[in-house]
């Protein structure tokens, strides 16, 4: 077993047009094994820039280089509306979403939460995550799941649900 994070970023940006029609900021993943072997790691940023040299075509990144505190650190710059849920995956779960992620690669422009939404989607605790372009209403899926096994919105409750079993 490991954990799949789902992390939305729902600050609104570019007023007023884009906070009119909701598009608030991003959408990105990453996988932490639970024995936390730092080769077993992986992250996904469709659309973003994070740590754009190290990253691959695709925008993911695989092994100790994955920093869920740093993206999480990168992602508050924008604003404090961040929130990562943690959900339980199995390791077939798991290599499922990252040959989605794989295979949908890095997302074009904007394209960030339709790439996270379409790795999940349907997989495991995701049975029920539509493919969706905006961050807001992906999040709002996952919070409606009601699977996610805890939730983090700062580096200090983030490091607590990384501990957490």
């Amino acid at each position: 077993m490991a954990d799949t994070y789902v992390m939305s970023n729902t600050n609104p940006t570019g007023w007023p047009i884009q906070a009119l029609l909701s598009n608030n900021m991003h959408s990105g993943l990453f996988i932490i094994p639970d024995n936390d072997d730092p080769e077993g790691r992986f992250l996904y940023d469709p659309s973003g820039s994070y740590m754009s040299r190290e990253m691959g075509s695709g925008r993911a990144l695989y092994g100790p280089e994955v920093s869920p505190e740093d993206y999480l650190q990168y992602q508050l710059r924008d604003g404090p509306n961040v929130t990562v849920r943690k959900f339980a995956t199995t390791p077939e779960e798991e290599a499922e979403i990252i040959r989605r992620a794989d295979e949908i690669g890095g997302g074009g422009l904007a394209g960030c939460t339709t790439s996270v939404s379409e790795a999940v989607s349907g997989v495991g605790p995701f049975r029920e995550v539509e493919k969706t372009y905006w961050p807001v209403v992906l999040d709002r899926q996952l919070r409606g799941l009601n699977r996610h096994m805890d939730e983090a919105a700062d580096l200090e409750s983030l490091r607590h649900v990384l501990r957490k079993p």
